[in-house]
């Protein structure tokens, strides 16, 4: 039995406890509560490991990607990172062999084109003669107001959070099912559980990303593919370098670092990293990691009009300046430089960044896979 299936079961009989002892069945209450006890707390025992399990991770090469790579790499799995930084794989890759046990293959692959997926997962075959897991996590943040995200930010983040997925998940089922399995951890974000205030074309793609995740799960099943949606809060990456921001772009910068570095609000990378193997090792369906996460979106799941009555109240506090023009973290620095306490936020970031090989780029297109900046 899954976690996940045990879990729910001893919350079902809690209820039903509950509502016996409430109708006067006394004894029969009695004995769900202790049914519900002993599920919550029935042992179960690992059925599946990492070690010399093939794992190929998009996006493997800096911020999430590679702290899912370290864990991995630490349990003895045979990564290949996918990126299109060749300079970024290299870095990866260096730091990743300081692990004495590590089996890291890298190769350069844009996710939004089918060709790079199908030599990608080509040459994992050709080398180990299957695969084992796949992690879609490449992505891209974006922030602005919804009056200046275009059409052109929507259909920028829909291809590389929801499209890529996609190809990707079609070329590798008829691996897994040849190889009798498989499994398949898609990323996606809180902001795929509840909307996000000036994050309008980040939550449209990862709401779009939960919604086909999660109907994958319920049809891979059967042929013993087990796909689990993660979604990750706020993490210490330093990834509000990379991030793309429009409207008042320093602003904009600004209160995202902020957030991103709060102890309270975000989680430490590898700690993340470690949540979301450890629910795809139990084959769990979907993980919210992080308490904060967690109570964010039980927030919005259950109180919707609380939620959105605070939610726009926040959105008052941002940033009101509308622009066309697309600006990266490194581009936008300028305001946090001018303040001891703006100067403190970038050198925690800083420390963040380096830890997870996210250097400074000054390509908005780029990094937002902006479809003009690939043509």
């Amino acid at each position: 039995m899954r976690k996940g299936i045990q879990r729910e079961v001893a919350l079902l009989a809690g209820i039903a406890s509950v509502g016996a002892f409430l109708a006067g069945r006394k004894n029969l209450s009695a004995a769900l509560a202790g049914s519900a006890l002993a599920f919550r707390f029935l042992p179960l025992s690992p059925n599946y490991s990492y070690r010399d399990k093939v794992v190929l991770i998009t996006g493997g090469s800096r911020g999430f990607g590679l702290a899912l790579a370290e864990n991995l790499a630490r349990q003895g799995a045979k990564l290949w990172l996918l990126a299109r930084d060749n300079a970024e794989l290299g870095r990866a890759h260096e730091q990743l062999l300081k692990i004495p046990q590590a089996n890291v293959n890298t190769l350069v692959t844009d996710v939004t084109e089918p060709a790079d997926l199908d030599r990608a997962f080509r040459a994992a075959m050709e080398r180990h003669g299957r695969i084992d897991m796949l992690i879609n996590n490449a992505g891209a943040v974006a922030a602005a107001p919804l009056e200046s995200t275009d059409h052109e930010d929507y259909e920028a983040q829909l291809e590389l959070h929801l499209y890529a997925v996609i190809s990707a998940t079609r070329m590798i089922v008829p691996y897994f099912r040849k190889g009798g399995g498989g499994r398949i951890v898609n990323i996606s974000s809180l902001g795929g559980k509840m909307p996000l205030p000036h994050m309008s074309s980040y939550a449209t793609s990862k709401f779009a990303l939960a919604g086909y995740s999660a109907s994958a799960a319920t049809e891979l099943r059967a042929d013993n593919i087990l796909v689990t949606t993660a979604y990750p809060g706020l993490m210490r990456t330093g990834s509000p370098i990379q991030g793309v921001f429009k409207g008042d772009a320093e602003r904009e910068f600004g209160w995202f670092l902020a957030g991103d570095i709060m102890p309270f609000l975000s989680i430490g990378a590898a700690r993340a990293a470690s949540t979301v193997l450890e629910a795809a090792r139990r084959g769990d369906s979907s993980v919210v990691v992080s308490i904060a996460a967690r109570a964010g979106a039980f927030m919005f799941q259950q109180f919707p009009e609380i939620y959105t009555s605070f939610a726009a109240l926040a959105a008052g506090f941002l940033p009101q300046k509308q622009s066309s023009g697309h600006r990266t973290g490194a581009n936008s620095k300028g305001m946090l430089e001018k303040s001891f306490l703006g100067r403190r936020l970038l050198s925690r970031n800083e420390k963040y960044a380096r830890r997870w090989n996210q250097w400074e780029k000054f390509d908005a297109g780029k990094n937002l896979n902006l479809r003009e900046s690939r043509e």
